[in-house]
């Protein structure tokens, strides 16, 4: 068993021993000096199905206790229903690293490998087998000279994912062309694995960028949101911020739209609307870092419903943005010498954008596309030197022109 699920057992055990815990001695019981930590292991329960209520108390101490509603019948579990679970569970793990699964590998899996113990010996096991086969749970098909089991279509696999192959099957699907025959269902699927997560996407860092001493590693992002958010369900309601910014402590009400860790700034960004007298005004980026509390916002003494989470308004934003911004988009057109080296460098970029097209003439490469950020694009060209040209926006026109002026002058020599 896990680090994680002794520590779970071991809180759920404490809760039986006693009425309420305070946050202090949840602290003790886990063995942590962070309250973060303590709301991930409630939230962890909670996710569990448990109900865990929290009281305030004077002086902004909380303690905690756990509901058990007494009118909810809860079917008890029999041995045998364990013991089918193992059986199932054990076909999924197999299947999970091969094709196929032989009768005797899945029963020498159970009994030799499997953690949980299933209380059945070999002969009892194949009956038992025999009996889900009948019962439709499970199907068998002789291959040659063995005979191979799968989970039947009442049961199917399930399969795991580590956060690291998520995040690269999204980006591949990300990459299939809009003309793909069957690109609305692969995009759906998309967007479903997107959004088992809070971490909606990693921003790839640009060639040119070396990123060094990580904060941030993608298997603990999930508990770094919780421990932001606590007990607020940002996804479904307006949620007010204390942020410690460069002019002081602020407050913020705000709708979250989208959360984006980026790579190259090794930043986590909470994007969303801003409130102004409880309606929405302009969109915002808060650093998490500057985060210092969250709580749930309300007007009237009522929530307020938040309609920005994964809206069509909020991915468009993020399939815009280079790195991080809620600049208004540009059309941005470049021209890059057509040498090796640099067509390499914009087809790096290009898998990351999907507005993105190239068009090669007169010995020029002209890159197209919808950019939000031009500060970061700016700044981003500057690594292919003379090879790159902007040719629209105006602004970025100047702006590169005062760059690199203000970067010569730097050079000069003074006038005697």
């Amino acid at each position: 068993m896990s680090a994680k699920e002794d520590r779970k057992r071991l809180l759920l055990s404490s809760f039986q021993d006693n009425k309420e815990l305070s946050t202090r001695q949840i602290m003790e019981i886990l063995h942590t000096n962070s309250k973060g930590t303590v709301n991930t292991y409630i939230n962890y329960l909670r996710s569990d199905g448990f109900i865990i209520e929290e009281k305030q108390l004077t002086q902004g101490r909380k303690v905690y206790s756990v509901h058990i509603d007494e009118d909810i019948d809860y079917p008890e579990i029999s041995k045998k229903i364990w013991q089918n679970f193992i059986i199932m569970s054990s076909l999924s793990d197999d299947l999970s690293d091969a094709p196929r699964v032989i009768r005797n590998q899945l029963i020498d899996y159970i009994l030799n490998e499997k953690e949980l113990s299933i209380d059945l010996k070999q002969s009892a096991l194949f009956t038992r087998i025999d009996d889900l086969c009948k019962e439709g749970l499970i199907s068998e098909k002789k291959e040659a000279n063995a005979k191979n089991i799968f989970p039947s279509s009442a049961t199917p696999i399930v399969k795991s994912f580590q956060i690291e192959e998520a995040d690269k099957l999204v980006k591949d699907l990300s990459l299939v062309p809009s003309a793909a025959p069957f690109h609305k269902s692969i995009n759906d699927f998309r967007q479903t694995l997107e959004g088992l997560s809070d971490v909606i996407a990693t921003i790839e860092q640009a060639p040119s960028f070396l990123s060094l001493g990580k904060k941030y590693e993608k298997g603990n992002i999930d508990q770094v949101l919780t421990s932001i958010f606590g007990t607020c369900k940002y996804k479904e309601n307006v949620c007010d911020f204390l942020c410690d910014t460069r002019k002081g402590r602020r407050s913020i009400r705000m709708a979250v739209g989208k959360i984006a860790y980026v790579i190259e700034k090794d930043c986590l960004y909470i994007i969303g609307k801003e409130y102004q007298d409880n309606t929405s005004q302009s969109n915002i980026i808060i650093n998490a870092d500057r985060i210092l509390h969250v709580t749930t916002a309300t007007h009237n003494g009522q929530v307020i419903e938040n309609h920005a989470w994964n809206s069509s308004e909020y991915n468009a934003i993020f399939e815009e943005m280079l790195s991080i911004s809620v600049e208004p988009v540009e059309k941005v057109i470049l021209r890059f010498d057509d040498i090796h080296f640099v067509e390499e460098k914009i087809k790096t970029l290009m898998k990351q954008r999907k507005t993105a097209k190239i068009e090669k003439r007169d010995g020029y490469i002209y890159y197209y596309d919808d950019i939000r950020g031009l500060a970061d694009l700016r700044n981003y060209l500057r690594s292919f030197t003379e090879r790159c040209v902007v040719i629209s926006p105006s602004n970025l026109v100047d702006d590169t022109i005062n760059s690199i002026n203000n970067s010569l002058s730097l050079y000069e020599e003074s006038e005697k």
